[in-house]
């Protein structure tokens, strides 16, 4: 005989048959997620410090790169020679600063480098001449990184030689040049601190060769010591993990070498700690558990009656929705929170249409304008231009014009190119403009520019390059076509109600029915070759709201006339 159950009991019994094998897995899953936790958060560390390793030795062997070109550098090698004039010197010593303030620049970590050259008895640091000590020329070669510890545990740091020839002679006064890089310990132990600050961990640096140590801020360096005791430092790898005691806990202890400095990086946490919140869990669970299913019986019976029937007379008219008849409608109910439910689908299945119409395509429409404007971020013609530009000067030995194009082709580029933030300041945007206006101002030597904004303009934000097309169309459509000096103006206007940008040139400029056809792509979903001003205009909207707006005319200069007007919002 077939027996037919109500939905009532059939709920009940998959309540009870869920509830068995739960606490029969949770019985087996105690036992062995322990041991998997702990595997588990030994690779996980060791993944993370082969990490922080990685960025440790990429950072020092930049620096280390650096070092090795800059002794083979012709300044450096004129360096090491008698002048023959004041002159050739005074060139010497601008390019040796030059080229260290450079390199400066672009290294993250703070460094310093000396130049000796002991045959003339010269030393140059980035700042210029310093006095020849000859005492420091008495100590050994460091071939290697190798730390050099003093009282002050803070002038602590590491020191590298760098020399041109005789490798393998350690007398500093019998080579004709030596570059002495010096890395003081700050960011090593930054890095230490943002690892703990992070909660990963008590990280420590330690050589086994001559037993230093570099801490974080907070280290408690006699726990550190009785754990060093503790450890194998003998049968060290290259990385691994070991547990030992400290205080009565136990902690378990991962290390993983630098090839680079020499030194293995330690960090360790306490083993009970990674495990209480597992066991305080479990105990809260069984707790739960006993309480839930005294609740999941009577949930069964609430549900079926008031929810159960309801939903199945809504799912049916969901599907109807579903094959596209919007003309289906709920029947009122009894039940108020159904009622209201009932309500809200009559009134969505009236209004799906619109949405579909107004936010679909706007969210299509905002999509592509984000993807054209990624694709045009780099103009390859443009940086060929640049590269170009900068082969000629350096054949040319206008060392002056190649350190500007690339100061500025760099600060460009690392400003066009940064995606992790889709705003900016109009003070930031206006510098990157300047530094694309010098750019084209050494490849054509006739741009002049003039920019105008107010003070409490500065800080506004904006989408991030927005100015920068509009510049560049007035340069490659209006003043490049031309012989004479090009004229650019950028200006920014406060008003009681609202805000103007305006950008204007002395350009060819266009005809009147060059303009209707120029505003009629930027108003209307088909940009055409505008797809700049008609990208600008989408980004101002979506940012501004509706009523901003990109307005072109002709300009008094003779060129054109580009407008972005926006509404001041509540507290501008």
């Amino acid at each position: 005989m077939k027996i037919k159950l109500s939905f009532f009991s059939k709920i009940n019994l998959l309540i009870i048959s869920l509830i068995v094998p739960i606490i029969g897995l949770t019985a087996y899953l105690t036992n062995t997620g322990n041991s998997v936790l702990k595997s588990e958060i030994q690779l996980n560390n060791l993944s993370y410090l082969s990490l922080i390793n990685s960025e440790i030795d990429a950072n020092i062997n930049q620096l280390s790169t650096f070092a090795v070109t800059l002794i083979s550098d012709s300044a450096v090698r004129e360096f090491a020679r008698p002048f023959v004039n004041p002159y050739d010197r005074v060139k010497t010593y601008l390019n040796l600063e030059e080229k260290i303030k450079l390199n400066n620049a672009s290294a993250a970590w703070k460094h310093h480098i000396t130049i000796y050259a002991p045959q003339k008895q010269e030393a140059f640091f980035m700042d210029g001449l310093i006095s020849y000590d000859e005492v420091n020329l008495q100590n050994p070669l460091s071939l290697r990184w190798t730390y050099i510890d003093t009282d002050n545990e803070k002038d602590g740091h590491f020191i590298l030689d760098i020399v041109g020839k005789k490798f393998d002679n350690p007398n500093r006064t019998d080579h004709e040049l030596i570059i002495e890089l010096v890395l003081p310990t700050d960011d090593i132990k930054a890095i230490l601190n943002k690892i703990k600050t992070d909660g990963r961990g008590d990280p420590f640096f330690f050589s086994h060769e001559n037993k230093a140590l570099l801490l974080n801020s907070t280290a408690n360096q006699s726990l550190t010591e009785d754990l060093l005791n503790q450890l194998d430092l003998t049968n060290l790898k290259v990385n691994g993990s070991q547990v030992v005691v400290l205080n009565q806990k136990k902690h378990m202890v991962m290390y993983e070498f630098s090839r680079t400095l020499g030194w293995y990086l330690f960090n360790y946490i306490p083993v009970e700690d990674i495990m209480a919140p597992i066991t305080k869990s479990l105990q809260i669970f069984y707790a739960t558990l006993i309480v839930l299913v005294i609740l999941a019986f009577l949930a069964s019976f609430i549900f079926y009656k008031n929810v159960q029937l309801p939903i199945r007379s809504l799912v049916s008219r969901l599907r109807a929705v579903a094959k596209g008849n919007y003309s289906v409608r709920l029947d009122r109910t009894s039940n108020y929170e159904f009622q209201f439910l009932n309500d809200q689908f009559n009134h969505m299945a009236q209004q799906i249409e619109e949405l579909i119409e107004t936010d679909y395509k706007s969210q299509i429409r905002l999509q592509e304008a984000g993807l054209r404007l990624l694709q045009s971020q780099i103009d390859p013609h443009f940086l060929y231009n640049c590269l170009f530009f900068i082969k000629n000067n350096a054949r040319l030995g206008n060392e002056e014009g190649v350190v500007a194009m690339s100061l500025n082709l760099g600060m460009y580029y690392r400003y066009s190119t940064k995606l992790s933030n889709s705003e900016t300041s109009i003070r930031e945007e206006l510098e990157m403009i300047e530094n694309y206006l010098n750019i084209h101002n050494l490849r054509l030597n006739r741009i002049r520019y003039e920019i105008e904004f107010p003070d409490d303009m500065m800080n506004l934000q904006i989408p991030r390059l927005l100015l920068q097309p509009i510049v560049e169309n007035a340069i490659i459509h209006g003043i490049e076509p031309k012989m004479r000096e090009g004229l650019i103006k950028l200006r920014g206007i406060s008003l009681i109600d609202e805000y103007q940008i305006i950008i204007e040139d002395n350009g060819t400029g266009i005809s009147d029915q060059q303009l209707d056809e120029l505003l009629k792509h930027i108003n209307f979903h088909n940009p055409g070759t505008s797809f700049g001003l008609w990208n600008i205009n989408q980004r101002m909207k979506i940012r501004f709201g509706g009523n901003s707006q990109l307005y072109c005319s002709s300009s008094a200069l003779g060129g054109l006339k580009i407008s972005l007007v926006w509404k001041k919002q509540t507290g501008e």
